[in-house]
């Protein structure tokens, strides 16, 4: 890097040179895109039709040319799967589009993922979806102005996202959306809820995260997803009572206060026992520190054991002893340990494999596995260090990773080397995040407050999931089917106890 003379960088301003090289590879691309739509458009001249898989993912085509492709869509059928992903589009895309679901009959897999539609589109799409009979896959997500208007003229005075929920109460053939990182606020999760239950049909819908949605509204929406098993697909349920969840949690919150109660009831009662017998007096040679009623404290062999660490000294340390003498930097490391240890985040990881594998061939690839990564960095570990410019996706850090976790070489992961995969990706980020906050002399504390503040999101999110399956099977009744396989007796209601 060159410097002037008062040590500023030169290239920070863009030369001559470098604005002509822009303006050339923008030119490449842009000619890239439009050989491709013109391939499409013969395909369809000669055949009457386009093909099956249309995939324009990433491409760079002028506004004009892919609205007119677009405007097509509505008269020539033949797509089954259409990727319009990252290619920049806006609620001007948003009314072509519309419009092609109205009309076309063929489409049943759409993508419409990290593009800058607006809650006009959104508004605009749900009138789509209360007439469409055959889409079955949507991907909405990475699109944050669904909720702030987008970048079109049309103008948005109604809720987008309302009337998107509202078609998709009347929708009864999609069984896919993601709707994950779009900025969804509670009014509108509240407004997917009702429109949820309104539909007679299951819904695999990912609506985290990404979003501010509360944890009981994340939970409900998930009650919603289609439960494969018994060699087919049903309901989870059909209809799902918030009030429930409600009641469930205030019974999980009294039986574990009741709980509590008598473990402090028993500990005392064992206490007082304990003072009540007799104390022996020490034998000759015997340490008179130690004796029955009072057993050394480094009675436990299990290493590291709160209560029964020593010093050298042999005074005992205590699990808080040892946080207080951590370092900022293994605060955070124990932080990460600590969430990805739970439940919940291994359940995310799981549903997030599930939207990625596309084809469902219980392997994901290089490029499938990226994505996910950067969708998971930009939801997660970017929150944690807004002030951090990482890549959308750190290659070296992929690679050196994929190294230890792809077992078999061949490039791609199942489901378990995903999720150790993620662990070992996401942390080390976050790590190389604290690094550099270190660098800079700024304070971890906001960064371990914000891990400790997701932590207990997902431990929240954990409590109530289990709640919600709880009091969906008890509301399923005979909308359950039993399993045929099970080896388990049924399970028979319990009896009071006798007074």
């Amino acid at each position: 890097m060159k410097a002037n003379k008062e040590g500023i960088s030169t290239r920070l301003v863009p030369t001559d040179v470098q604005v002509e090289a822009d303006l050339i590879r923008t030119a490449q691309l842009e000619a890239e895109g439009l050989a491709v739509l013109k391939g499409l458009t013969e395909h369809a001249d000669l055949h009457g039709e386009f093909p099956a898989e249309v995939n324009l993912a990433g491409l760079k085509i002028p506004p004009l040319p892919r609205r007119a492709f677009l405007e097509r869509l509505e008269k020539d059928g033949g797509v089954k799967t259409l990727n319009l992903s990252q290619m920049g589009m806006d609620n001007g895309d948003g009314i072509y589009i519309s419009k092609a679901l109205k009309a076309n009959k063929t489409i049943s897999s759409l993508d419409l993922s990290s593009n800058k539609f607006g809650t006009y589109t959104a508004s605009i799409l749900g009138e789509s979806l209360s007439v469409n009979e055959t889409l079955e896959r949507l991907d909405l997500s990475d699109n944050p102005r669904l909720t702030d208007g987008g970048s079109c003229d049309t103008g948005n005075t109604q809720n987008g996202i309302e009337k998107f929920a509202e078609g998709l109460g009347d929708n009864q053939s999609l069984k896919w959306l993601d709707m994950s990182f779009d900025g969804v606020d509670a009014l509108g999760g509240q407004h997917l809820v009702e429109a949820l239950r309104k539909r007679r049909q299951a819904l695999d819908i990912f609506a985290e995260p990404g979003n501010h949605l509360t944890n009981q509204q994340v939970n409900v929406l998930a009650s919603f997803r289609i439960e494969k098993g018994d060699g087919g697909i049903g309901a989870l349920i059909d209809r799902f009572d918030v009030s429930a969840v409600l009641k469930q949690k205030k019974k999980d919150t009294e039986k574990a206060e009741a709980e509590k109660k008598q473990n402090e009831k028993e500990e005392k009662e064992n206490a007082a026992k304990a003072k009540a017998l007799p104390q022996s007096a020490p034998k000759e040679g015997e340490d008179s520190s130690s004796s029955p009623a009072d057993p050394p404290a480094a009675a436990t062999d299990q290493p590291g054991d709160a209560e029964g660490e020593q010093t050298e000294g042999g005074e005992q340390r205590t699990e808080e002893a040892d946080k207080a003498d951590e370092t900022d930097m293994e605060k955070v490391k124990r932080s990460v340990d600590k969430m990805f240890a739970l439940p919940e985040w291994k359940a995310m990881l799981e549903r997030g494999f599930q939207h990625y594998d596309i084809d469902g061939s219980g392997q994901m690839d290089t490029k499938e596995m990226k994505k996910a990564m950067a969708t998971l960095q930009k939801g997660i570990v970017n929150d944690y260090f807004p002030e951090v410019k990482l890549p959308p996706v750190d290659d070296e850090l992929v690679e050196k990773s994929m190294k230890v976790f792809d077992a078999n070489e061949n490039g791609t992961l199942s489901l378990t080397e995903y999720a150790a995969f993620s662990d070992s990706y996401l942390g080390g980020l976050i790590v190389k995040g604290a690094e550099e906050y270190e660098k800079a002399e700024k304070s971890l504390g906001p960064v371990i407050e914000k891990i400790v503040l997701r932590t207990s999101q997902l431990q929240a999110a954990t409590k109530t999931q289990k709640a919600a399956e709880a009091e969906a099977k008890r509301e399923g009744g005979s909308a359950s089917r039993p399993n045929p396989n099970s080896k388990k007796e049924p399970k028979q209601p319990k009896k009071k106890p006798e007074e």
